[in-house]
């Protein structure tokens, strides 16, 4: 069984909205497993420290580095390294 490629719409509902992965797999009766495996392919990630999906290229710092935080927990929620 071949599965169905996400839509625009259904790629803008899950980095849009906190529960968004949830309301696409309710729409398509896909797994979040499978929904994460697809979004890697767009170009979207799980921000691991606030769990929102964003563009990969967000979970990256001013360098370009990748860091694994989001723009907002980069901003606020980030740990201090010493």
């Amino acid at each position: 069984m071949s599965r169905k490629s996400l839509t625009d719409y259904q790629l803008e509902t899950i980095v849009s909205y906190a529960d968004g992965i949830y309301r696409v797999a309710r729409e398509t009766g896909r797994s979040i497993d499978d929904l994460e495996t697809e979004l890697v392919d767009h170009g979207i990630e799980e921000c691991p420290n606030c769990g929102w999906y964003t563009d990969i290229c967000h979970l990256t710092d001013d360098e370009g580095e990748v860091d694994g935080y989001c723009d907002n927990c980069r901003r606020y929620d980030r740990p201090d390294y010493d």
